[in-house]
């Protein structure tokens, strides 16, 4: 019955400890694509932005790029004169920096009153839906805005007290980094957590026989 108990707990640890590799390396297959904007809001009609991408299938082909309205569907929903082109992932998914001439109204779409979008995708002609949705990328846009607020972002300054910015810097920090600390990311800690509760048990179970076989000798 001991030795039974004893291979009943190594199965135990061993599972766990398996469990916890499985969990680390399911954050890294998770990684959704990204877009590096150079400018997002304060936008102007005919302004150029640089556009980055990364985190897209290794070598996948036909990347579209552009400006379009929020939701596009298809070409039709986005800016083709100069506002949009193709672009190829190389081996570790990233895209070549892409230049885009914006407009703020383009095919009926005016994106001072609609919310208008940098977003990358395969085309779903070419691709998958499966491959379509793990390869979207999308980054919003603002015409406007930044040029009506300046000037009363201009006097928050000399009323607000000089270390009111550099306060907000953090919870901005935090923010950015919410993201890659969800719950996926999560899972491996509670595991961890879970064997150091697990681990004192099994040894206690463990050295429970050989205290009676020692109590039973004397």
């Amino acid at each position: 019955m001991t030795s039974n108990l004893i291979r009943a707990v190594r199965g135990l640890l061993g599972a766990l400890a398996l469990g916890v590799v499985m969990l680390v390396a399911a954050p890294a297959a998770s990684a959704a694509p990204q877009l590096d904007v150079s400018e997002t809001t304060g936008l102007s009609d005919g302004q150029s932005i640089t556009v980055d991408g990364s985190g897209f299938d290794p070598n996948l082909e036909g990347i579209a790029v552009g400006q379009c309205k929020e939701g596009f569907t298809g070409p039709s929903d986005c800016n083709l004169q100069g506002g949009a082109t193709f672009r190829n992932a190389d081996g570790s998914g990233t895209i070549a920096t892409v230049t885009l001439k914006l407009a703020e109204s383009f095919n009926g779409i005016d994106c001072t009153t609609q919310q208008c979008v940098i977003g990358a995708a395969p085309l779903p002609t070419a691709s998958s839906q499966a491959v379509v949705d793990a390869n979207t990328a999308i980054v919003p846009l603002e015409f406007g805005a930044a040029a009506g607020g300046g000037a009363e972002e201009a006097s928050a300054p000399a009323e607000a007290p000089a270390q009111a910015p550099a306060e907000a810097a953090p919870a901005q920090a935090d923010a950015g980094a919410l993201p890659k600390t969800g719950p996926t990311d999560s899972l491996p800690v509670l595991l961890l957590a879970g064997a150091a509760l697990v681990l004192p048990g099994a040894a206690l179970m463990l050295a429970l026989p050989s205290r009676r076989r020692s109590g039973a000798g004397a």
